[in-house]
Order: C-alpha cells, then structure tokens, then sequence
C-alpha cells in the first residue's frame, strides 16, 4: 500500500510465506536458510513471530552473522523490550526498533474506535517503558 515492490518474506514454510506474498500481490518467499544466506542484501529485517516473548523459549530465526552494519531490525515483540533477536541485531551495529510502537498504536486505533478519543499515545509509551523495564 506503500509503494514498496522490493518485499521478501521468509518463513520455515516456503509454501506460507508464498501465501503471504499471494495475499499482498508483491514479493518473493524464500525459505529461513535463504534469508540468512543472503541477510546482507536487506537493508530492513522484521521479526514477526512470538519467538522472544517473555513468556516462551527463545530460539533465533536464523543467524545474523550476515547483518549489515546499519540495517533497520524491528521485533513485533513487546514484551520483554529488548528481545534476544533485538539484542543480537544491536550488536551487529542495526538500528533496533521494539515492537512497543506496534503495541500501543495498534491500542490507540482501538481506543479511538470504541471511545471517540484519540489517547495520548507518548504517555503510554512513557507509562509501558516503565512497567517493561525502559529502553
């Protein structure tokens, strides 16, 4: 809806991520071992399953040896804020992006249906740092 053409979706299932790249009508589906084979050729990294929850077993995707320094890695995850995933990207020099914006936009867009208010969407932030440990 962006504009953007240039999309990859990997997943351990070749077959889901095509059905993803089906449904948006752009990109390529390559598996997790493609992705981390070519991980230089991408300039921003989405982590998009429940892995790194803090609720659950922590296991990476796939290795991020190939990162380029400077590449934009986001985890969906909330909770914790900084994710093992986040962490190991940081690392490789990534700029890192917490899924708490995701998290709280997503519950602003709730907010103002149900209520007819737009939320101060920056105190909830401040508020959600605090309670998840600050980053």
């Amino acid at each position: 809806q962006q504009g953007y053409k240039n999309l990859t979706i990997a997943n351990r299932t070749v077959a889901n991520a095509q059905a993803i790249v089906d449904e948006m009508g752009t990109g390529q589906a390559i598996s997790l071992t493609e992705a981390e084979a070519t991980l230089a050729d991408f300039c921003i990294l989405v982590q998009m399953t429940s892995a790194g929850l803090a609720t659950g077993n922590f296991s990476m995707p796939f290795s991020l040896d190939r990162l380029t320094k400077g590449a934009i890695v986001a985890d969906i995850v909330y909770n914790p804020l900084m994710t093992p995933f986040l962490q190991a990207a940081e690392e490789k020099g990534a700029t890192i992006v917490t899924g708490l914006g995701m998290f709280v936009h997503q519950g602003a867009i709730a907010f103002e249906y149900w209520l007819g208010q737009s939320p101060n969407t920056n105190s909830m932030i401040a508020q959600l740092k605090v309670q998840l440990g600050g980053y």
